[in-house]
């Protein structure tokens, strides 16, 4: 996954096509997260690979207390704008590659649609820097669309298709630290 990354920045037209679908894409999902999980008492989140921030601003926008920090690639952090004013004041934004680390701070450290393209090594190193990062009583939320366990049509499945078409095979499937939610998100 990691050279699809490479490639992007190498052509920023593209890159910039790219994120921006990807932030499209979670504005889809961002109210299904907020309904799904309750961030009561979380003082700052960390959004992993978070992109332009879409689904953060959501989250901040619920939680008018709570500091966020928005961290993924530099050249894809490099153009956030908050889609609020107050935003800017309560949202840290860290360009850096998480593989390598990831900022500290964070009582949850939320890592959405990211682990579901990645091979297992790096879906590990993900988790793992996130870990040594994660203070007492922390939490690690990831979001991922998880797939059916039947061959029933299902949209999820599209998703994994696009994942198996861009890595080129080896994501999804059989993690075992998959997580799951109750409800969709």
């Amino acid at each position: 996954m990691r050279q699809i990354y490479e490639w992007l920045a190498l052509h920023p037209e593209l890159g910039s096509v790219f994120h921006g679908f990807m932030t499209t894409q979670s504005n889809l999902h961002s109210d299904a997260l907020v309904d799904a999980y309750n961030f009561s008492g979380v003082r700052t989140i960390v959004d992993v690979g978070g992109g332009h921030g879409a689904t953060l601003g959501a989250i901040l926008r619920l939680y008018p207390t709570m500091k966020g920090i928005l961290f993924d690639l530099p050249e894809v952090v490099a153009t956030w704008r908050p889609d609020a004013p107050d935003l800017a004041s309560r949202c840290e934004v860290i360009g850096g590659d998480m593989l390598r680390s990831v900022p500290a701070g964070g009582d949850v450290y939320m890592i959405k649609r990211v682990i579901m393209d990645r091979h297992d090594k790096d879906a590990q190193t993900i988790l793992r820097n996130c870990l040594s990062e994660l203070g007492e009583g922390g939490k690690i939320l990831v979001v991922d669309p998880m797939l059916p366990a039947d061959t029933e049509p299902h949209p999820n499945w599209l998703t994994d298709m696009f994942g198996l078409a861009v890595t080129g095979g080896n994501v999804g499937r059989n993690r075992s630290f998959a997580i799951s939610s109750p409800q969709p998100v």
